[in-house]
């Protein structure tokens, strides 16, 4: 799963070599949960969305979040209980283990929710079916991520094409936020489509809908990727145009709107900064002042 440093003793002159160790890190364990459950989460909300009036799936738009938070939630469970299994001594049966882990997860969650959100009494009979797939669907994705060799903490924090070894602070924490507010706004835009479809909108609505959901989806693969810097710079200033000329000719629109709009522009330049080389030897000193404050504390 992760690796280990240490010195190799079987040749002449001692030298630093990895090992591969079987116990993986509590930090990959939590974001392989978080994105599953996550991911499901939002299955479970676009499939909700079905159910509800045109009239008013634009005022249900916080139940997103509220799904989110639950997937999140039994994430950090199943992940920290996978954690705790490995490292017990001789643990063994892996596969198993994370399938009921999984079970015990998800069982806790339903419980939980129906302790918070009581179902009002109906005289309808259960759908048995439907109860086996909704229960399922999270059993599976959960037992499938955590635990397995997929890393999604050191892609959403390195990317997943050209590392930087010398990657500094700033631009790891930077990157992170980004990835993560790219990952949630695909997933918002994403849901946000899937209920103007069902609305029967003009035709100009929904291509207006899908460029947003196609903004996002490649400013995550930009993000993730980590093309050179000026091909980075030049397809970070091709999609944030469009919100930078919606914050300048509508200075009217609601608070809110212009203070997410602004984050996110200035979380781009903050990112596009941090990928400078020139700005290298800054991000350096930083690192040591901050180690050198650490150490003295």
């Amino acid at each position: 799963m992760s690796s280990i440093l240490g010195l190799d003793a079987r040749v002449p002159n001692l030298k630093i070599v990895t090992y591969s160790s079987d116990k993986p890190q509590l930090r990959e364990l939590l974001t392989q949960g978080v994105l599953a459950g996550v991911a499901v989460a939002c299955i479970y909300a676009m499939y909700f969305s079905f159910f509800i009036p045109n009239y008013y799936k634009w005022l249900i738009l916080g139940i997103l979040h509220k799904f989110l938070g639950i997937g999140a939630a039994k994430g950090l469970l199943s992940g920290f209980a996978y954690w705790c299994y490995t490292r017990l001594p001789q643990s063994r049966f892996r596969p198993v283990v994370r399938f009921t882990i999984a079970i015990v997860v998800v069982g806790i969650a339903y419980v939980v929710l129906e302790l918070l959100y009581p179902s009002p009494p109906s005289d309808q009979p259960v759908v048995v079916s439907l109860v086996v797939v909704w229960t399922a669907l999270p059993v599976i994705s959960l037992s499938i991520s955590v635990g397995s060799r997929w890393r999604p903490w050191r892609a959403l924090v390195y990317g997943v094409g050209r590392i930087n070894t010398r990657q500094r602070l700033p631009t790891s924490a930077i990157g992170l936020v980004l990835r993560v507010a790219l990952l949630f706004l695909c997933f918002e835009s994403i849901y946000l489509f899937v209920c103007m479809i069902q609305m029967n909108e003009k035709l100009r609505d929904f291509v207006i809908m899908w460029l947003i959901v196609a903004d996002f989806v490649i400013g995550l693969v930009i993000a993730l990727v980590n093309p050179r810097f000026w091909l980075t710079l030049c397809l970070a200033l091709l999609i944030n145009a469009p919100w930078l000329y919606i914050l300048l000719l509508y200075p009217n629109e609601p608070q809110i709107i212009k203070i997410i709009i602004s984050g996110y522009l200035l979380l781009w330049c903050a990112f596009l900064l941090t990928r400078c080389r020139t700005l290298d030897p800054l991000f350096s000193s930083i690192r040591k002042e901050l180690r050198y404050y650490y150490l003295v504390d």
